[in-house]
């Protein structure tokens, strides 16, 4: 009889060793999942970021404008206005 009960208490204790280690490995492949999701989103952000910057400098800013095209018109004949600054709108309507 006392040989029975340590053979299902060996029994009990292996069946939950194994479902711990189970538990483990199950903790383990989400925790990989985890990483990889957010590396990935780490690097669509970054991305956006990248090509966001990139679209900036593509477009000239306003003093860049000013120096190229207007000087070579002549700054006297032209108003640059800007719409997203808001700038020279009173400089228009003097003219």
């Amino acid at each position: 009889m006392n040989l029975k009960k340590k053979e299902e208490l060996l029994r009990v204790e292996n069946e939950k060793e194994l479902a711990l280690k189970d538990l483990k490995i199950e903790n383990a492949a989400k925790q990989t999942w985890y990483l990889l999701i957010g590396i990935l989103l780490l690097t669509i952000i970054g991305s956006l970021l990248y090509y966001q910057n990139g679209i900036k400098k593509a477009h000239n800013s306003i003093n860049e404008w000013k120096k190229t095209w207007m000087s070579k018109v002549g700054e006297n004949n032209t108003v640059f206005i800007s719409a997203t600054e808001k700038e020279n709108f009173e400089e228009l309507r003097h003219k």
